[in-house]
């Protein structure tokens, strides 16, 4: 083999392991915006213009909007430990709001597997 071509080998083995691999182990950045007792239109982008949310309004426009959400509970607390923990409140044993002066005890047991 010539120097010639044990060159461009050589350059060709170089190019090839230093570019980067198409990624299929790249992962979307994922931000999840969870509001409760909040109207379907209390953002401008939804509707109302009496709300000044520019930067709601950019997320929701460029990303995904969910119009026709439920949840087992329509209540704050059992709907939000739903959503940390993929259970339902009353298997965590919450099934109304937890009221923070007089259950202070209630909530998620330690060691309660949770979204990072």
């Amino acid at each position: 083999m010539s120097r010639r071509s044990c060159a461009l080998l050589l350059f060709g083995l170089l190019v090839g392991i230093s570019c980067p691999v198409a990624a299929a182990t790249d992962r979307p950045n994922i931000v999840f915006i969870y509001t409760d007792d909040q109207a379907p239109r209390a953002v401008a982008a939804a509707g109302d213009k009496r709300f000044i949310t520019p930067h709601i309004d950019k997320i929701f426009h460029q990303g995904a909007h969910l119009t026709n959400a439920f949840v087992t509970t329509p209540v704050c607390s059992p709907s939000r430990l739903g959503l940390i923990s993929s259970r339902y409140g009353s298997e965590l044993g919450v099934t109304d709001w937890i009221s923070p002066r007089a259950e202070k005890t209630l909530g998620l047991a330690e060691g309660t597997a949770t979204w990072p």
